[in-house]
């Protein structure tokens, strides 16, 4: 029997861009899963608009947040959200800290802001590093930057990213043989 691949929808809101390269990410080893995923960011599709096998949602944080808008997205299509499996991730500096008591932070900022959902439950969480540049980010936001204990840089992690999609997959879409991307065949 042929088994449809599973569709999962990775949606994302972003102000400087690195929650999109790690959404695209995200998909790409989804592929390897035999998923077909798409990735939107919340301002194209700012209501869920066609049926998904399940839903990654992830935001850059801000002071603790996501960003306004994922917080608004995250309302608007609540009904939705419940029916399926979702799994959440934040991208911040925060997670870039090499402190393991940061790190707890940034883990339970993201945890606050899914239980402030009302109802949302998760089957997978992350709070992933992401970069510190000024494109993208507000005045405001650049201020609070240059204080920032961090240098200039790309803190992403992609062999988080890849473990934490190889850890949340089967529990969202179902214990399907993982495939190597590069030549198509199982693993």
């Amino acid at each position: 029997m042929i088994q449809r691949l599973k569709q999962v929808l990775v949606i994302y809101a972003t102000s400087s861009g690195c929650t999109a390269t790690i959404a695209r990410r995200i998909a790409d080893d989804l592929i390897g899963f035999a998923a077909n995923p798409t990735v939107v960011s919340m301002i194209e599709m700012p209501s869920i608009n066609k049926d998904f096998d399940a839903v990654i949602f992830g935001s850059g944080m801000r002071l603790g947040k996501w960003h306004k808008e994922a917080r608004v997205w995250m309302q608007n299509n609540f009904d939705y959200l419940v029916r399926v499996p979702v799994a959440c991730f934040s991208v911040g500096l925060l997670s870039a800290n090499e402190h393991e008591s940061a790190q707890a932070q940034a883990q339970r900022e993201l945890e606050s802001q899914v239980s402030a959902t009302g109802g949302i439950h998760p089957v997978g969480m992350v709070a992933l590093p992401g970069w510190k540049r000024n494109e993208g980010f507000t005045k405001m936001e650049q201020i609070a930057l240059r204080v920032y204990p961090l240098g200039d840089g790309d803190y992403r992690d992609w062999d988080k990213v890849d473990e934490w999609v190889l850890q949340v997959t089967p529990k969202l879409i179902g214990n399907l043989p993982q495939v190597n991307n590069s030549l198509g065949s199982l693993i």
